[in-house]
């Protein structure tokens, strides 16, 4: 009995640890929109209306391509790769997230999300560095496919030019 209830008492630490999490990236998006507005305000302000109808196109495409990684049922990955997203967008480097979700559950917790995350950064942030000294715009596809034991990620270039697959087996909780 003190089992389960030990369990219960640690999941609860980690979903309001989650709960913390999503709040701080609530306020960094009210943040983002305040200073969004602001910016576009200056752009009307001055008549310039063809540079705020494409800030207004730019948020509008990064929010397009978080959508999808909150499919994932690892809530700190996808917040992380939110992140990414909103990062590589403002250095003309796009990624774009395809979600295959091969569970039923909403959130799981999991053992080694945090080195999940720690890896996937140090892959990401390799390629930005490459693509960095790059002017023109690029795409990046990502497959993620989450099943029961295991989260794969498919990186492929905007041209299918190079393919890189990175497994995580995944350490649930009992």
């Amino acid at each position: 009995m003190d089992y389960l209830k030990d369990n219960k008492k640690e999941e609860n630490l980690i979903k309001k640890s989650y709960l913390i999490k999503m709040v701080g990236l609530c306020r960094e998006y009210r943040h983002d929109y305040m200073n969004n507005f602001q910016i576009l305000l200056g752009y009307l302000q001055t008549n310039n209306y063809d540079r705020a109808v494409d800030y207004i196109k730019n948020i509008s495409e990064i929010n397009i391509r978080t959508k999808n990684i909150y499919k994932l049922s690892l809530p700190e990955v996808s917040i992380f790769l939110d992140k990414k997203i909103r990062e590589f967008f403002f250095e003309n480097i796009l990624l774009e997230f395809n979600v295959i979700k091969n569970i039923k559950k909403e959130i799981r917790v999991i053992n080694n999300e945090v080195e999940i995350i720690k890896s996937l950064e140090k892959f990401l942030d390799k390629a930005f560095k490459t693509l960095d000294n790059i002017d023109i715009l690029t795409k990046i596809k990502i497959d993620v496919i989450e099943n029961e034991e295991k989260i794969d990620f498919i990186i492929n270039d905007e041209n299918n030019i190079e393919e890189y697959k990175i497994s995580f087996d995944l350490e649930n909780k009992n």
